[in-house]
């Protein structure tokens, strides 16, 4: 979720309770539960204080952006482990390809998927992906992987809004992968 008012003044949010109910660690004085961020976290023995770090867990991705015309970026993406692939895209898209929110955001994505159990990673490609790039990237020997789903959720779910400062406009877009919506107030 990302929020710019009228003097540019811009926040980008994401919550990440996911799993069952988060991480399952509560601070009981703040009624409140740990995001699956702190899941794989431990409590050290009781004579120690602190918590000891685990490996396995993901953290929530946002960004935000100040061009040098003055806009005002705020995005955001979630995705498991895959969440700066998407990031990466979606900015990249808009701040050096030139392509418009929307058109950044609605765009086929890809993920890398390297998983140590696997001998080589493979690139995952949404359906409506450009076939000739396909070919040729499996031509050069890369393992790619067409999925079905033209906007599927594994391909994160994002979002992006931006202030335009010669006219104020906020300009926002949602995800095609997700529910969600854009709004002025």
């Amino acid at each position: 979720m990302g929020a710019i008012d009228r003097d540019g003044l811009a926040v980008s949010y994401i919550q990440s309770v996911f799993w069952a109910y988060g991480s399952g660690c509560m601070l009981p004085a703040l009624a409140s539960s740990g995001t699956t961020a702190a899941r794989p976290f431990r409590s050290i023995p009781p004579a120690a204080t602190g918590w000891s770090p685990a490996i396995g867990h993901s953290i929530p991705s946002i960004g935000m952006a100040v061009f040098d015309d003055g806009r005002v970026l705020s995005f955001g993406a979630m995705g498991g482990e895959t969440q700066p692939q998407f990031i990466s895209q979606i900015f990249s898209r808009y701040a050096e390809a030139g392509m418009g929110l929307a058109d950044a955001v609605e765009a086929p994505r890809w993920l890398l998927d390297a998983r140590p159990r696997e001998r080589e990673a493979v690139l995952k490609v949404e359906s409506h992906f450009d076939p000739g790039l396909i070919r040729g990237l499996s031509r050069l020997g890369h393992r790619v992987e067409e999925m079905d789903e033209a906007y599927s959720g594994r391909f994160g779910h994002a979002g992006m809004l931006v202030k335009h400062p010669r006219n104020g406009r906020v300009e926002a877009v949602h995800d095609p992968r997700s529910d969600g919506g854009a709004v002025g107030l």
